[in-house]
């Protein structure tokens, strides 16, 4: 996955780059703030500025997250069940689907980064199904709330269905939660819970 991470986190500069020189990320924010759901709350004289934030913040997580994820699946002795997923994170990422050809620069990347991120949310929540405990210490719940309200209903929720049909379409290996390595791992997982690795 380290080649990934490289040409993802080089994705992810360049759409920096992009924004540095057009500032079409920070303009729709402007224009969008006034429209923004109340839970979004931004306590900030300059809100568009910690919007700003929020999304560098949200996109520059991706390549970590997935790297993360990548470790904890082979720690865990379930990389057969999440290597497709990740290897599809990846790809949604640096070819994103057709309903994102449209969505260029920072605003681009920044749907690219909803996607791959509620793709592992949801992900993370087949594992404790399947096995008893989270995959993941990261909860990206609020983080994909926020995002979702500011890339706008319409475009987040064809997002949000992709990721379903990504879950029901993508072969992966469910037999691996049987073994009982995986189980004994699930289990004291669920007993002594994220703090090691935190």
């Amino acid at each position: 996955m380290t080649a990934a991470n490289t040409l993802l986190k080089q994705h992810i500069a360049d759409a920096k780059a992009t924004e540095r020189r057009d500032g079409l990320l920070a303009a729709y924010f402007r224009q969008h703030l006034r429209s923004l759901h109340s839970s979004v709350a931004i306590h900030s004289d300059t809100p568009e500025t910690g919007l700003m934030q929020f999304a560098f913040d949200y996109i520059e997580a991706v390549p970590d997250h997935l790297q993360a994820l990548d470790n904890l699946a082979a720690e865990a002795g379930i990389s057969t069940y999440v290597q497709p997923f990740l290897r599809l994170a990846y790809t949604y990422f640096t070819q994103p689907p057709a309903v994102l050809n449209v969505h260029t620069g920072l605003f681009g990347a920044l749907c690219k980064a909803y996607l791959v991120h509620r793709l592992m949310e949801e992900v993370n929540d087949q594992v404790m199904n399947r096995g008893g405990a989270a995959l993941a210490p990261m909860d990206m719940s609020t983080a994909n709330i926020i995002c979702h309200e500011l890339i706008r209903d319409e475009l987040a929720n064809q997002l949000d269905h992709l990721v379903l049909l990504t879950l029901e379409t993508t072969y992966t290996d469910t037999t691996i939660f049987s073994n009982e390595a995986v189980k004994q791992f699930m289990a004291l997982r669920r007993f002594t819970g994220w703090e090691e690795v935190l």
